[in-house]
């Protein structure tokens, strides 16, 4: 997944579901401001570091406008060294396909190689199901799991790994 083989792949996508934030029952302020619990922190810099071990520094890391979807994306940042962090509030939770797929098209045409998506579930599993599975791919990604994706087109990929972030924890 590092230098050589990154040359001949045309774009892969990191998708990554925030970490584990606080309930929505237990939090009294908006959805979008609901933080990351002490133990989702922990683990996603963990998750980060292994990912920055595993993969070329990205072109860009785009997350959601949520608290949440920020604070991962920060720490995948940090991991690389330091990346801007880009929000989109189309990727806030509930972000139509569509949405997903003018994200995806705007980098396959600048050839990015590798992006990475900062979002929510079931958002993250529908996107992931359609370009690799053409929406019959049944799944469900944990908290702070990571889903690498080569694109062939900008409507299919292989999925080259779906890892639970308990992977780094052992």
């Amino acid at each position: 997944m590092k230098s050589s083989e990154a040359r001949t792949i045309t774009m892969r996508i990191l998708f990554v579901r925030h970490a584990e934030a606080v309930e929505y029952s237990d939090y009294a302020g908006p959805d979008l401001d609901r933080p990351l619990t002490g133990k989702g922190r922990r683990t996603m810099k963990l998750v980060a570091r292994s990912l920055a071990q595993r993969f070329d520094r990205p072109a860009r890391i785009l997350c959601s406008k949520a608290e949440r979807a920020r604070a991962t994306a920060e720490m995948i940042s940090e991991a690389f060294g330091g990346l801007e962090v880009e929000e989109r509030s189309e990727l806030n939770p509930g972000a139509a396909p569509a949405i997903w797929q003018r994200m995806l098209n705007e980098g396959w045409k600048k050839k990015e190689g590798l992006l990475v998506l900062v979002g929510h579930e079931p958002d993250l599993s529908t996107v992931i199901s359609t370009l690799v599975g053409e929406g019959h791919l049944t799944m469900k990604m944990k908290k702070g799991a990571c889903a690498d994706v080569k694109l062939t087109s900008p409507t299919k990929g292989t999925l080259r790994a779906l890892v639970d972030p308990s992977w780094v924890l052992g």
